[in-house]
């Protein structure tokens, strides 16, 4: 996206592919949307640059391969009552709830402390760690913080590079670096680490750029050490909640099941099972059998309705994530494959599924619990709880 911003420039015909990689945004995140902060400007330089008839031109052109790009997602939209497209309207009309907090300067300094926190985890996170608990999307939020001496490194890079740096294009990563950092800071919400994940690649060139002004031999010896340890990172990571745990375990079930008709249910640490634990519904089509039924259903049926059975299933399989439920009765089998654990029951009793986290429910698809052992520390009843914890994870880092 800057590279194409760089050379829109010089020649507007690359707004074209600009218009693209706006386009492509729409499928992956739309943090990347950021990047019309930069598109708007560069655009504005070529409308006092060119004539009327070569901005038209390139106007029309640019516009035609957005359309061609986003067209998966316009009819997507048309099918679907155009909820992407509404979604905003609806926000602002108050007509749909938005996961948002007061803008708070306490927040802004929780979100900084974040900034910097990933600032450190550029140069090395830790030895003997996972990949799902760095990541800290739907994980167990056993992230480790950035080191502050790192940190303010890359902080000192940054600076050095937005005030040095007077190369073709200078303008363009300073907007776009200055622009996602302040949306980051100032967006009132739990804002998770992978939001950065364009500062992070924009921060490694401002790295770059200052090692290069640095005398060669110290630059040389400073990555040599960030790859040697970094490579040590890679190869002491943990495979504690990866795929093949996982896919063990499915493969220690199926026999259990055999040719029965089952419905698969998921229960972990995490709210809202059906969406944080929703891979598991794919990991047992794919090692093992297709379920009859899931509680990954409701949210997303209407991509295999074609595979959810009105009958009711034989059995009934409970996937507990990381945490250990006792039911009031004895499920006829039970396997385990690291912090996984599966239980098989006979699908005899009403199928009343309840929310077991909240008040006045203490059962998991029609199974009473009697209670619940959480080995884990992080139960998280909001994003609001999730939020003040990160937060001083990283504020007793930084001391």
């Amino acid at each position: 996206m800057v590279f194409s911003l760089i050379q829109a420039k010089k020649n507007p015909k690359w707004l074209v592919l600009t218009s693209a990689l706006i386009g492509a945004a729409f499928h992956t995140h739309l943090t990347l949307l950021l990047f019309l902060v930069p598109t708007v400007y560069v655009v504005f330089l070529n409308i006092r640059k060119n004539t009327m008839k070569t901005n038209m031109h390139i106007g029309i052109l640019a516009f035609a391969v957005y359309l061609l790009i986003t067209s998966p997602l316009i009819i997507f939209d048309i099918n679907h009552n155009y909820d992407n497209l509404m979604m905003p309207i609806r926000t602002l009309l108050g007509k749909q709830h938005a996961a948002l907090y007061e803008f708070s300067f306490p927040n802004m300094v929780g979100h900084v402390k974040e900034l910097l926190s990933s600032f450190g985890r550029l140069w090395f996170i830790t030895f003997h760690t996972n990949p799902q608990d760095q990541i800290v999307l739907e994980s167990h939020m056993d992230k480790t913080n950035g080191n502050i001496f790192l940190s303010f490194i890359s902080l000192g890079a940054l600076i050095w590079f937005l005030l040095k740096n007077r190369r073709p294009g200078y303008d363009i990563f300073a907007i776009s670096l200055l622009t996602i950092i302040a949306a980051f800071i100032m967006y009132p919400s739990y804002n998770l680490e992978y939001y950065l994940m364009s500062v992070l690649t924009l921060m490694a060139v401002a790295i770059g750029f200052t090692l290069n002004a640095l005398p060669k031999s110290i630059s040389l010896i400073i990555v040599g050490i960030f790859i040697i340890v970094n490579i040590l990172s890679v190869f002491t990571l943990s495979d504690k909640y990866g795929l093949y745990i996982r896919r063990e375990l499915v493969y220690k079930t199926m026999p259990a099941i055999g040719d029965r008709s089952y419905e698969l249910q998921t229960y972990g640490e995490l709210l809202k099972p059906e969406f944080t634990y929703a891979g598991w519904r794919y990991l047992f089509k794919h090692y093992g059998k297709t379920p009859s039924k899931s509680n990954v259903d409701p949210v997303l049926g209407w991509i295999y309705q074609d595979e959810i059975s009105k009958d009711t299933p034989e059995l009934r399989v409970v996937v507990a994530d990381t945490v250990i439920p006792k039911f009031e009765i004895e499920p006829i089998a039970t396997f385990q494959s690291g912090v996984y654990t599966s239980y098989v029951f006979n699908n005899q009793l009403p199928s009343n599924t309840t929310n077991p986290r909240s008040k006045n429910a203490s059962q998991v698809s029609g199974y009473r619990l009697e209670s619940i052992e959480i080995p884990l520390q992080n139960i998280f009843e909001t994003d609001q709880i999730l939020s003040e914890k990160n937060n001083q994870q990283v504020k007793r880092d930084l001391r």
